[in-house]
């Protein structure tokens, strides 16, 4: 048996201790309780968490975005935006938000129109967003460009495919068509290569800047040092697709999409993860990778984790498993 839906989209809200996820056009929030609310709404491409709230931004594919409470319900449709939203970054205040292109007030009201590219990220100081598109800038949140972003080649611009700032701001990341995954000091503008893989699609750094995540169209993430460029891990689970991406739940732990369906936690220090599904409100299940289980102990005796030989038995189930990973 398998869920209706894949895993897309994730993302973590550290302050609520809260995992955001995408199931095709499911929306779901992870917390150490387990499953606290799903909902469902139209094809979502990208998500994001808001600040300080239980609220989640949804990218749709038809070029609209909805802001999610936790209960499920729709708080606020943002219109207007101009082709479909790539991206999502949240002012840390969480009254703005740079969807796509365009920059709107909590309100709804848009207050810049085509004012970035669709890859954006947000300095950890607020005030300032990385947009890359035909070149890499640094604009404020009225648009206006702040500075030019110090890179060693100008000419890769171009085939920017995703692009990451560190927790302090100071190292850029860059999943480069044909040339990898780059790292690069701001302002110094001295560029390290990190991987050779050229099917980065996706790439986000650990909360402490250590460590960077990538993954793309060939099913593995991966993790390298940041500053030894050292892989530290890989796991061959990803589920590539449009909107997929990458969280870290803590310098050790990434949250995924994985095939089959499965959200899943990844330990990239001893491989360990814990997979997480849902087929409603009420029946989730969650599994580790010693076959401890929380949740449905009906779904537990269906699903099978990928990278698991099918039929194996699952444990007890497990108090407090959840509270282990979030």
């Amino acid at each position: 048996m398998s869920p209706p839906t894949s895993a897309g989209a994730v993302a973590f809200e550290p302050r609520e201790r809260a995992l955001h996820a995408s199931r095709g056009n499911v929306t779901e929030v992870w917390t150490a309780d387990g499953l606290v609310a799903r909902g469902k709404g139209g094809a979502v491409h990208v998500l994001a968490p808001r600040p300080g709230t239980t609220d989640v931004m949804l990218g749709l594919e038809n070029a609209a975005a909805l802001l999610y409470r936790r209960g499920g319900e729709t708080a606020l449709r943002f219109k207007g935006t101009t082709g479909v939203i790539k991206s999502i970054a949240f002012h840390p205040a969480g009254d703005r938000v740079a969807l796509g292109r365009c920059i709107f007030e909590m309100t709804g009201k848009m207050t810049s129109k085509n004012a970035v590219e669709q890859i954006v990220a947000t300095f950890p100081d607020g005030e300032r967003l990385l947009t890359a598109g035909g070149a890499l800038d640094i604009v404020d949140w009225n648009g206006q460009r702040v500075t030019d972003v110090r890179i060693p080649d100008r000419s890769m611009t171009e085939f920017i495919a995703a692009i990451a700032t560190s927790p302090d701001g100071a190292t850029f990341g860059c999943a480069v068509r044909k040339r990898g995954l780059l790292v690069w000091d701001h302002p110094t503008a001295v560029l390290r290569p990190l991987a050779e893989d050229t099917e980065i699609s996706v790439l986000t750094f650990a909360p402490d800047g250590s460590r960077v995540a990538s993954a793309g169209g060939d099913g593995v993430a991966r993790v390298h040092d940041v500053k030894t460029g050292q892989l530290v891990g890989g796991t061959g689970c990803f589920a590539p697709g449009v909107g997929a991406r990458l969280a870290f739940v803590t310098p050790s732990v990434l949250a995924l999409p994985a095939a089959g369906g499965e959200l899943r936690l990844w330990n990239v220090d001893d491989d360990s993860w814990l997979a997480l599904w849902s087929v409603s409100a009420k029946e989730w299940l969650a599994v580790d990778s010693d076959g401890r289980f929380a949740g449905s102990a009906k779904l537990a005796e269906k699903l099978t984790p990928t990278g698991v030989a099918p039929g194996t038995r699952v444990g007890p189930l497990t108090e407090g498993l959840l509270a282990r990973w979030l």
